[in-house]
């Protein structure tokens, strides 16, 4: 058992650390809201994975293989969701983010740490490429003799464990780059870089699902 968990402890770490919406929604937090805030951010994200993971083996992921019309609305609603953050993004105006990062981490200003972790939830929660993941991937590392739901609680958690390591190395690059943007505009443009990213992770699940909805 132990070299299974070795085996899924590094597939874990190698799928968490390559950057995607949840690494970039870490980093998007700990700049604009500072390194305060952050751990609500990657605790959310946490959260909604260990969620989905529980949804994924209750047999959520065998509904969503047999009825693709359900997967496909869930994608849609992913999507929707990563334009809607691009466009609330690109939508801030320009600030001086060393005052702002500052002022926030005084004052407990901005948003509020409820709503920062509500984000990181339904971040993962819509993200039906975890389902797939977590679906696929956890029979490989359960063993038959042993408890299903215990084995698959202790994959779950190891994985939501591996991601806030992960995570918490990233906000603590990104605290430290944010030292370097100062001026009115440094915070206009981490928004708008954070923007089209969230735009493009959103334009692509769409482009995905028209692709194979033409196709199919």
């Amino acid at each position: 058992m132990s070299h299974t968990l070795t085996l899924f402890i590094i597939l874990s770490i190698t799928v968490v650390a390559s950057p995607g919406p949840g690494v970039l929604l870490t980093v998007m937090t700990t700049l604009e809201e500072g390194g305060r805030k952050t751990p609500w951010c990657i605790g959310g994200l946490a959260c909604g994975t260990f969620i989905l993971a529980m949804i994924a083996v209750g047999g959520l992921g065998a509904i969503l293989s047999a009825r693709p019309s359900l997967f496909t609305f869930i994608q849609a609603l992913g999507a929707l969701y990563l334009l809607w953050l691009g466009v609330k993004s690109f939508r801030k105006p320009a600030v001086d983010l060393m005052s702002l990062a500052e002022k926030r981490d005084k004052q407990e200003t901005g948003a509020s740490p409820v709503s920062i972790f509500t984000r990181g939830i339904l971040l993962q929660l819509t993200n039906p490429v975890l389902i797939i993941f977590f679906f696929s991937m956890f029979p490989q590392f359960i063993d038959q003799d042993g408890s299903f739901w215990g084995q698959s609680v202790l994959l779950s958690l190891l994985y939501a464990l591996t991601l806030i390591v992960i995570h918490a190395g990233y906000a603590a690059a990104a605290a430290y780059a944010r030292h370097l943007l100062t001026g009115k505009r440094g915070l206009l443009w981490v928004n708008r870089i954070g923007g089209f990213f969230f735009l493009a992770f959103g334009l692509f699940m769409l482009g995905k699902i028209i692709v194979r909805i033409i196709s199919g």
